[in-house]
């Protein structure tokens, strides 16, 4: 597994100096946190046949809802704004397009990129534990009222879907399509109670 090592730890830190910026509260962050770590566990299930940067794994996922927690009051578009404030903070247009792309990613299919891995990850992680697919897309739908027969919410579904399918088939070339099987079927609702001590007002 992808442990974060010294290098990653810099660039946490790295990343969390960019969050306080924007006033993120732990609340998001510790949400961010858990889809790095996840993205990680695909880098190890897609590597090395398909070629990803980790770095940009790393920060796409942390930075990913760096205009979420103020989007909570502004209704902003928090995807292209958190892009818009990464390049303000010196982000690499990879990153940023991360960001930008992380609800409805511009994708080729059978092309396995940063962006498809952290959009990913950000719908299987509810709060800071792990459910599955499905069970995320009802969450979100249901909190902001999006009916799920709408077109944007099919598009992006079939998008997800199509994702998942595509790290399944480089697992399985990899040798490891039993992780994959895990992985897919792997929640933790039951066994976590997010963010306990934490208010949705504190600060990282």
């Amino acid at each position: 597994m992808s442990l974060v090592d010294t290098d990653s730890q810099d660039i946490i830190s790295d990343c969390k100096k960019m969050l306080r910026t924007t006033n993120t509260s732990m609340y998001v962050y510790s949400h961010s946190y858990r889809v790095m770590q996840l993205s990680l566990e695909i880098y190890d299930l897609i590597t090395p046949l398909c070629k990803v940067n980790k770095t940009n794994l790393i920060k796409g996922a942390l930075l990913h809802d760096i205009t979420k927690t103020r989007s909570l009051i502004t209704k902003e578009n928090h995807p292209l704004t958190g892009a818009s404030v990464a390049r303000q903070l010196g982000c690499s247009e990879s990153i940023c397009q991360i960001i930008a792309q992380h609800v409805n990613p511009i994708r080729i299919p059978g092309k396995l990129t940063e962006i498809d891995i952290v959009c990913y990850a950000d719908k299987r992680v509810k709060w800071d534990y792990v459910v599955t697919m499905q069970e995320r897309i009802d969450d979100v739908c249901a909190r902001y009222n999006i009916k799920q027969d709408s077109h944007l919410c099919s598009v992006c579904t079939q998008s997800y879907i199509q994702i998942e399918q595509e790290i399944g088939e480089y697992a399985k070339k990899n040798g490891q399509w039993d992780h994959f099987f895990e992985f897919i079927h792997h929640t933790e609702e039951g066994k976590v109670t997010p963010f306990i001590g934490i208010e949705k007002t504190d600060l990282i």
